[in-house]
């Protein structure tokens, strides 16, 4: 056994330049799951320690309507300190410039937040602001947006208020919501006159409790569990949110684990590769030790011990990045953060990490290690002759060993995501890319060979051919960096459809702004402007009346909700009011999928017929001919459903559940929306500047402004995924250069013929150029076929929308990769076609 260990060692210590590039290509993977599984850790003890944080309260009470005189008395009988707020949003205005926005208003009184503190500057800006009516205080993104200051006047409605300073956190919000919707507080006291709430707002009342006798709060919700349905509110709990908070960010960290697991997973089979070609170098050496007696098990043991080694090492070397690492994920997550995070080493994820990044060292090595079992001592005289090739395709140990990677691969899965579905979904895909990847590159490579022009210029031909040399590893490298020009391509797609899924209103001369929540008696002097004095078409006029579903099919909704198994009413459509509207003909965003339209209805003593949407109608399991009993404002109205409707929700234009006919609604309480196109920004903004200052309720969109604010989340979520396929970059790139310099040898020889044949270096050059190149068309046209497929895919199946990839951002990306490759190729090799014949001569 010592022999065994100081063989080991001896060639290890001989070899060790190559073997770095052996550790190196599994120290980003480990590097990835110990900074992402320790974040993940971290995150969740400041989930727990933060948990009232994240809330503000022990309890909140909402609703979507304003609380009636019950729910009042239900409050006051819970008691406890306690905080009112009323959100919604509605346009504001900056005075000192004229600049409009829409925002989130959030009128509060009393001392929310109970737990946290609301993040301003100047930090005593908040108690100025619950001592003085006259004072709002401005989320910063808005002000920086607007160039802003403190003390400066923001007018909300009919009221001005004094900026008291800049909102910068909010305690359980993170800072993408704001990107989302700026926020604005104002004082309660001052709502009723601002003019905003009026018929048709679409509101959300909250009552936030604080109780000092440590009472059990989630039995106390169930308790008024029954007063909470009949009032149509919702309660949310600590215990709730640390619950939907968990969820949405267990699922964070299971996707960067994953692609932290993708990068180890690269790396493996630039473990492989190098194994294999390593192996192939020692067949000499490991032929005399058989011929001196050593046996298969102990050759084989050798080199195994060497693998194992060279894991620990990487592994280690990997933790110990990992947990440097783990210090940026807090920083480049902190936008899409509701809490703020401590750092702790956490010696469970190291030991995690280090433990994968071993098995997958073991697993990937092992394969090429089998090629030592059939090196025979006659090999050291027939070298020249014989192939050292281990294992043919029948070779059952072969097998089982692709089984055990296999088994390997599935087990990390599930242990990364902690689910069982998704673990098998993430093992089926990384396999499917990984055999579409191979194909791909498979049939690329050949098709070189079988195609290439034969006249080309010797240059060309020679780079082409060099590709295909003994043990080269064209296929590993095509695989690793079409991977990561894979993620990188289908990551740019996805954002590049998703900004022209809302862009398609220019492309196509759609409509691109949006007046709502205007009153009937407000319809004449809006139209002026926009008519009269803007010369804009309002290309529709749409009514909406705010009615309460009652009953389906005679039973009351309450009673359905509580035990219905075959009609399901989702909480967002019981808990508010249904907003429909009125026409005769459907929109160029509908299409009748079954029954009749009907467009005009005046039998008043008949069911009126009703067209619904067919996504909700499914999800509630309505079908053609079912009753709904509605409440329009006090009055009772009994309908059918004649239709169901295929909406285009992505059209910039009012969209409805319910649609009723023309000759019913016209004299019931409504409110309108208007919709037209504004030719340029300018105009947009001066529009919208006219009618806040004299309809100061109305709210505007300009898909302008929604275009700006979806761009720069996406952005920010770009970032954080760019930096996560970082790893898988760099993991590429470390198993190009060690294919580079693991296939040194053969390059030497080639290099010295050429120059014996009478070649010059330029030659030389032009000969590793063009082979680097082709390299990195072949994998960067590998990642982008797999790319196209995927954003398709994405298009169809969660975009919805038409798949028209930005060909200029791939091209850019694809002559990156070539660059790259070649780069990196010529800067390893830089003193290759500098050997003289004698000098490689002399050491043969």
């Amino acid at each position: 056994m010592s022999f065994i260990w100081k063989m080991a060692w001896r060639e290890t210590r001989n070899s060790l330049r190559k073997l770095l590039l052996f550790i190196a290509a599994i120290v980003m993977g480990v590097a990835a799951l110990v900074s992402i599984t320790s974040f993940g850790e971290n995150l969740d003890q400041a989930i727990e320690d933060q948990a009232k944080t994240l809330l503000g309260a022990d309890l909140v009470i909402d609703g979507r309507m304003a609380f009636s005189p019950e729910t009042i008395a239900l409050f006051d009988s819970l008691g406890g300190e306690q905080s009112y707020e009323v959100q919604f949003t509605s346009m504001v205005q900056f005075p000192a410039t004229g600049a409009t926005r829409l925002g989130q208003i959030r009128a509060l009184r009393g001392g929310f937040p109970f737990y946290g503190v609301l993040e301003t500057d100047p930090a005593d800006a908040v108690e100025a602001f619950r001592a003085d009516t006259t004072l709002a205080l401005v989320d910063d993104t808005m002000m920086l947006q607007f160039g802003i200051e403190t003390g400066d006047s923001i007018r909300v409605g009919n009221v001005t208020y004094k900026i008291a300073g800049r909102l910068l956190s909010i305690p359980g919000e993170s800072l993408a919501q704001g990107l989302a919707g700026p926020r604005v507080f104002i004082p309660e006291a001052t709502l009723p006159a601002t003019g905003l709430i009026q018929r048709g707002s679409r509101i959300e009342y909250n009552m936030y409790f604080r109780f000092d006798d440590n009472r059990d709060v989630e039995a106390l919700v169930a308790s008024i569990d029954t007063q909470l349905n009949e009032y149509r509110i919702d309660a949310d709990t600590v215990e709730d949110r640390k619950a939907s908070l968990g969820r949405a960010l267990t699922n964070l960290t299971r996707f960067l684990n994953l692609v932290g697991f993708i990068a180890l997973l690269l790396g493996g089979v630039g473990i492989a590769s190098a194994v294999h070609v390593y192996i192939q170098r020692k067949v000499n050496t490991v032929a005399v030790l058989r011929c001196i007696g050593v046996t298969t098990r102990q050759a084989v043991s050798i080199y195994v011990i060497q693998s194992v080694g060279m894991g620990l090492i990487g592994a280690g070397f990997g933790a110990l990045i990992g947990v440097g690492v783990q210090r940026l994920v807090p920083i480049v997550l902190a936008d899409f953060l509701p809490v703020d995070i401590e750092f702790g080493i956490s010696w469970l994820a190291i030991a995690t990490g280090f433990l994968i990044g071993m098995v997958v060292t073991a697993l990937f090595a092992l394969q090429p290690l089998l090629e030592v079992r059939r090196i025979s001592p006659l090999l050291a005289i027939r070298r020249r002759f014989e192939s050292a090739d281990a294992s043919g395709p029948a070779d059952p140990l072969r097998w089982a060993v692709y089984a055990v990677v296999a088994g390997g691969i599935l087990l990390t899965s599930i242990l990364l995501t902690d689910r069982l579905d998704i673990g098998l979904g993430f093992f089926g895909g990384v396999i499917g890319a990984f055999a579409l990847l191979t194909l791909i590159a498979f049939g690329l490579t050949r098709g070189l060979r079988r195609w290439f022009p034969a006249n080309s210029r010797y240059v060309v031909r020679q780079g082409v051919a060099n590709l295909y040399r003994p043990n080269n590893q064209t296929l590993a490298m095509v695989v690793t960096l079409g991977f990561s020009t894979f993620l990188i391509a289908t990551l740019f797609m996805s954002r590049d459809m998703l900004l022209g899924q809302l862009d398609t209103g220019f492309t196509q001369n759609q409509s691109n702004f949006v007046a709502f929540d205007i009153q009937t008696d407000q319809r004449e002097g809006l139209r002026s402007i926009m008519e009269a004095d803007y010369g804009l078409e309002i290309r529709q006029d749409v009514p909406i009346v705010t009615m309460r579903m009652t009953h389906i099919n005679g039973e009351r909704v309450e009673a359905i909700q509580d035990s219905s198994e075959t009609i399901r009413i989702p909480n967002w459509l019981y808990q508010r009011e249904v907003r429909a509207t009125y026409r005769n003909e459907i929109t160029d965003a509908e299409r009748i999928t079954r029954g009749e339209w009907i467009g005009y209805f005046d039998d008043f003593e008949g069911l009126v017929p009703i067209s619904i949407e067919e996504g909700v109608a499914g999800e509630m399991g309505i079908e053609l001919g079912d009753e709904f009993t509605f409440n329009v404002q006090g009055i009772p109205m009994q309908t059918y459903v004649a239709s169901f409707r295929e909406v285009d929700w992505q059209q910039v234009q009012p969209n409805f559940i319910f649609t009723f006919p023309s000759g019913v609604l016209e004299e019931a309480p409504q409110f309108h929306v208007f919709v037209t196109r504004v030719p340029d920004r300018q105009t947009g903004a001066r529009l919208q500047r006219d009618i806040i200052t004299k309809f100061p309720n109305l709210s505007l969109i300009d898909l302008d402004l929604v275009l700006g604010t979806v761009d720069a989340i996406l952005s920010r979520v770009s970032f954080v995924i760019q930096f996560m396929a970082l790893f898988s970059v760099i993991t590429g790139l470390i198993v190009l250069t060690g294919a580079v310099v693991s296939s040194r040898f053969q390059r030497i020889q080639e290099s010295v013929l050429l120059k014996t044949l009478g070649a010059q270096g330029a030659q030389i050059l032009g000969i590793m150029s063009v082979e680097y190149l082709i390299l990195g068309l072949i994998s960067a046209l590998t990642g982008v076929f797999l790319a196209f497929a995927a954003a398709w895919g994405l298009s169809v199946a969660v975009f919805e929308t038409a798949f028209v990839p930005g060909m200029l951002t791939i091209s850019l990306l694809v002559v990156a990769v070539m660059g790259i490759t070649l780069v990196i190729g010529l800067v390893s090799s830089r003193d290759i076609y500098r050997r003289s014949p004698l000098e490689v001569l002399r050491s043969a």
